[in-house]
């Protein structure tokens, strides 16, 4: 009963925080790993989704973290964040967590993105 109730907030607390998000300022990004609806005046993704699997996560060789972000390729002008990081005392976290996206390349570079930050 307690999960279920838990489940039953968690949902009630994400959608009620998702539709107070005027979504006229987001644009959508698709990548392998994540997608991301992200916020072009707050500078910052308000939502991502991604799917984790037992292939996704389990690997024989689990790449090293690159612990460097930069603008997302597909939105580089929106995405390029690091003067406003630089120097400002305030550290990047992921949304798709970094450990999620170590059994592909492609995934763990597209985690970096500040898109996803």
């Amino acid at each position: 009963m307690k999960k279920l109730l838990l489940v039953i907030m968690l949902m009630l607390t994400t959608s009620l925080t998702y539709s107070q998000v005027d979504t006229k300022n987001c644009i959508e990004i698709e990548h392998k790993g994540y997608s991301t609806m992200f916020d072009t005046v707050l500078k910052y993704p308000v939502l991502v989704h991604w799917v984790d699997t037992k292939n996704r996560v389990q690997c024989a060789n689990k790449l090293k973290r690159e612990d460097k972000f930069t603008p997302d390729p597909k939105a580089p002008h929106t995405t390029s964040l690091q003067k406003d990081y630089t120097g400002s005392g305030y550290d990047r976290g992921h949304m798709c967590p970094a450990a999620d996206n170590s059994c592909d390349q492609d995934e763990m570079t597209e985690c970096f993105y500040f898109s996803n930050m």
